[in-house]
């Protein structure tokens, strides 16, 4: 079965799980329980609130997107490592097609690799070409089937040569397959009447805020086999799929007030997923925990804010509400000088609130590995640790190797 959980707090999700869990604990004890995550922070996140919550937390493993796929299909007896199509393979072999261009369709490629420094153009376009293609196979598969069929869909000038060069990487390895026509494949399996033994009773998916709809077909297709829990964090508790700059202005210019202008220009990513979450999810059934997050006796801006996020629109302002700290902007020149007004304010926070744990703080950064090199620096008094750094960054020996390289 399907199910979603959903809040507008990510404590409440996290209490779902814990509940779930204690009502319903796997036996034998050696069976592990499956979590679908998206990225390590995540992973720390759930693992410190459950260990804090059961005290003992054990024999449980979290997954990415891509190892469930194939530790389920290897369940189904079925491989699913199409390493021809992974995206550091496809690089190379894209770099390999990029030294011969002679076809029409390939001239906006010709005149690009030109001038200086060839090597490295074609290298770079190549990496971008396989990141494209990539998404592609999860994101586009009714595109990559148009083009064995030799057929465009967009009317783009550029997919005729990106037609022609993917072509030209599936008539290298005619017996391939790809990430795409592999998932298609395992959710057939899933979809037939045939029950499979040695699957898990329960995984729970957390923290995810963006799938393929390809990848969601499979999730439904797994839950007719196992439960699924499907915990989804959103800042509004109505419909807001239908929330876009054209709707969200008058006539005039002005905003229109039923249309909440963050949820408009910031929530884009978040308003799809959500739409096709209800389009396409097909949910035995659905545990709503929205909570008013403004309190009259404590009014503060941060949540004046979330509730006018959490109703969809700018409602009337709050009595009591003035400018406070809770939301702060500040601009810094530099990574290293961010990080050294940062330790101010937390200093500051922790000296006027003796309750407040480190444990309770979490600082995030869109790319938290440009950043990692200078929290030694002015981090050495106070504990922390650093999560979402690739394998090369956190391992000195491997990014020393890169370096040589």
């Amino acid at each position: 079965m399907f199910y979603l959980h959903a809040s507008n707090k990510t404590e409440n999700l996290l209490h779902h799980l814990g509940a779930l869990i204690e009502a319903d604990p796997l036996v034998p004890l050696s069976e592990q329980e499956y979590i679908l995550i998206q990225s390590q922070g995540m992973e720390r996140m759930i693992s410190q609130y459950l260990a804090g919550r059961f005290t003992c937390w054990c024999n449980y493993r979290f997954f990415l997107p891509l190892t469930l796929l194939e530790v389920i299909a290897e369940k189904l007896s079925m491989a699913v490592r199409p390493d021809s199509y992974e995206r550091e393979a496809l690089c190379w072999r894209i770099e390999e097609k990029l030294r011969n261009l002679d076809a029409d369709t390939c001239r906006p490629l010709q005149n690009y690799l030109q001038g200086s420094q060839i090597g490295l153009k074609r290298f770079q376009l190549a990496r971008q070409l396989a990141n494209l293609f990539d998404q592609y196979q999860l994101m586009r598969p009714q595109l990559l089937q148009a083009w064995r069929r030799g057929k465009t869909m967009t009317g783009n000038p550029a997919e005729l040569w990106q037609m022609q060069l993917w072509n030209q990487l599936v008539n290298d390895i005619p017996d391939g397959r790809t990430r795409g026509e592999l998932l298609q494949e395992v959710i057939a399996s899933l979809n037939s009447t045939a029950n499979f033994a040695d699957m898990p009773r329960r995984i729970s998916v957390f923290g995810v805020h963006l799938l393929p709809p390809l990848f969601l077909d499979y999730l439904k297709g797994l839950a007719k086999h196992t439960d699924i829990h499907f915990f989804l964090l959103s800042p509004c508790q109505n419909y807001w799929g239908d929330m876009t700059r054209r709707l969200a202005t008058t006539p005039d210019g002005r905003i229109d007030p039923d249309y909440h202008p963050l949820l408009v220009s910031l929530g884009g990513q978040g308003r799809d997923f959500h739409e096709l979450l209800l389009d396409r999810g097909g949910f035995a059934s659905e545990i709503l925990s929205y909570e008013e997050p403004f309190i009259p006796e404590h009014p503060r801006l941060l949540h004046a804010v979330q509730a006018d996020l959490l109703a969809g629109k700018i409602g009337e302002k709050k009595e009591g509400v003035a400018r406070d700290d809770s939301i702060r902007v500040i601009s810094c020149h530099s990574r290293d000088r961010e990080l050294a007004v940062l330790k101010d304010h937390l200093l500051d926070l922790l000296e006027k609130d003796s309750s407040l744990q480190l444990s309770e703080i979490v600082v995030m950064a869109p790319e938290i590995q440009e950043y990692a090199p200078f929290v030694p620096a002015h981090f050495a008094d106070i504990h922390h640790s650093i999560a979402d750094r690739s394998t090369s960054r956190r391992n000195e020996v491997i990014a020393l190797f890169q370096q040589f390289l």
